[in-house]
């Protein structure tokens, strides 16, 4: 009740069917409208052309946090190159990478199976995969063991 004070206590499931809106916002934008979690199996290619099988599925693993557009993800995978050259893999996404601004979004991970080597995911403008580099800008390894967190603005 409005202007009552009384508390509201869900005991259960409550779900709202356009969004939640905090104290006296009312603006559209700012509406809790979308949360999820979720896992999904990644899957690689050699950019520029070529393939990647993955070696065994249980680490090869992705899941993520979605809160309205904004998507976490984290991903282990050992993948082995089987056709092509590598210096990058693409690997798929969750969503659609957003189709406004610089750049969807990015983040860091690490090649495990070499002592020290750092990769940079990015997110391209409404792509449905990430690009994998190495992070001096060298080729990363044909057989690799990939530890990845980011983030990124879905479409």
């Amino acid at each position: 009740h409005a202007g009552t004070g009384i508390a509201l206590d869900v005991d259960g499931v409550t779900r709202v069917s356009t969004g939640i809106e905090f104290g006296t916002d009312t603006a559209a934008a700012n509406q809790l409208d979308d949360y999820e979690e979720g896992t999904y199996t990644p899957t690689y290619a050699v950019a520029g052309g070529g393939s990647v099988t993955s070696n065994g599925t249980v680490t090869n693993v992705g899941s993520y946090t979605k809160v309205g557009r904004l998507c976490t993800v984290g991903i282990s995978s050992y993948i082995v190159q089987t056709s092509g050259t590598v210096t990058s893999y693409t690997v798929t996404l969750p969503f659609t990478g957003a189709t406004t601004g610089a750049q969807a979004g990015g983040g860091f991970g690490q090649e495990t199976g070499q002592t020290g080597m750092g990769v940079m995911i990015k997110v391209a403008n409404g792509s449905t995969t990430a690009v994998i580099n190495k992070y001096d800008g060298g080729s990363v390894p044909a057989n690799s063991y990939f530890s990845l967190a980011f983030t990124y603005q879905t479409a």
